[in-house]
């Protein structure tokens, strides 16, 4: 509870608008919910509520992009939100290769104003901080209530916050 209070405090916070001098990003990253079993899998009964509690975590938090890879899961993930907001899910390929879709994600990223909101994976999700210049951190398999909140600045990054979304 005291989590998902402290992501609700965080939430109303990066979702006020800007200053024209504050010229930060606030860029949120989670592992896709929880899946099913296949190839491309889709998301489990707990999977589909862990989304709905993602997107109403971030529910007053001004987001400007929804990014993901192109597996059903984590589109699936950001679902919810992206029909909340009205916003498009852009699909990045992993087709060319881990470090090539880790540098489309980034690119984008950096390129972009405003907030986004990134759907990945175990493997991807901390490749993709370290790419934005944050710190190195892991992920485990099982692991799926992560949300990475990651303050971008002209000159850099300036902060990383760990929370948790949905039930553990």
């Amino acid at each position: 509870m005291v989590r998902i209070f402290l992501l609700l405090c965080l939430s109303v916070l990066f979702g006020l608008p800007s200053q024209a001098a504050n010229t930060n990003q606030t860029i949120f990253l989670v592992r896709h919910a929880e899946k099913a079993q296949g190839s491309d899998p889709g998301l489990t009964a707990a999977g589909k509520a862990r989304a709905e509690a993602l997107a109403a975590a971030l529910q007053d938090t001004q987001l400007q992009r929804l990014m993901s890879s192109e597996f059903r899961r984590t589109q699936e993930t950001l679902g919810p939100i992206a029909t909340a907001k009205q916003l498009r899910i852009e699909v990045f390929p992993a087709k060319g290769g881990l470090e090539v879709h880790i540098n489309a994600i980034a690119d984008a990223v950096k390129a972009s104003q405003g907030n986004v909101l990134i759907a990945g994976h175990s493997n991807t999700i901390p490749a993709i901080i370290k790419a934005l210049g944050g710190p190195l951190v892991s992920l485990d398999e099982q692991q799926y209530d992560q949300l990475f909140i990651l303050t971008l600045a002209e000159q850099g990054p300036t902060g990383l916050v760990t929370s948790h979304f949905g039930s553990q």
